[in-house]
């Protein structure tokens, strides 16, 4: 039995899902309780909404560090924690979408308001560069885009990027002395980026320029 009596809710978490609707903050919050309560297994989590999806890989660093961090707290592997297969809170498991579904996605497009989503091209690539040798100029896309439109698998090589910019720039901080507080991370430039109206064609050209105004 865990005997887990509390988390810690960050206000990125409630500043992603405040603009929400009902449906979508109560699937979105519930998702965040059942992972830190270990209800669910981090991994297991998938939304039919892609909006949530999207809104959920910004928080899940810092939800998978504070799973991981009591686990490593108590002494426990983090599969440990649960007794059965998990299972996504918001979509049945273990369910294969039929070819027909397959063709029907595809011909979707995502809209939001009257905006349109279009197919954005990246390098390739950069899903297989170790994450210590990547660099903001692997990040080019095709053309200029929003930062919600650009693609799922771009966005998650960048998140790890920034978040291995941003380990390396605490250390050095915490060495020759700072202020952390100052420090651009990944969240806050996803909720940020998320929202700009302004198309880029380097996110991650974007993220240093941002960074460095924020110091």
């Amino acid at each position: 039995m865990i005997d887990k009596k509390a988390i810690n809710y960050y206000l990125s978490f409630f500043e992603v899902s405040k603009d929400l609707n009902e449906k979508q903050f109560y699937q979105f919050n519930m998702a965040i309780f059942e992972v830190m309560f270990f209800d669910k297994h981090i991994e297991s989590i998938l939304f039919e909404d892609k909006l949530l999806n999207i809104l959920w890989k910004s928080v899940k660093h810092s939800i998978n560090a504070s799973v991981k961090g009591y686990c490593d707290k108590k002494n426990i592997p983090y599969e440990d924690m649960f007794d059965i297969p998990c299972q996504a809170p918001c979509q049945a498991p273990c369910q294969a979408p039929t070819q027909q579904e397959k063709e029907k996605e595809k011909e979707k497009v995502q809209v939001k308001g009257k905006r349109v989503m279009s197919s954005i091209d990246f390098n390739q690539e950069i899903l297989s560069i170790p994450t210590n040798e990547l660099n903001e100029k692997h990040f080019s896309l095709s053309k200029p885009s929003l930062f919600r439109d650009a693609p799922s698998e771009y966005l998650e090589t960048l998140e790890r990027y920034i978040n291995s910019y941003v380990d390396k720039l605490e250390i050095e901080i915490n060495i020759n002395g700072g202020n952390l507080s100052k420090v651009l991370k990944w969240d806050d430039f996803y909720l940020g980026a998320y929202n700009y109206e302004k198309k880029y064609v380097n996110f991650a050209m974007t993220y240093h320029a941002w960074a460095r105004r924020s110091k």
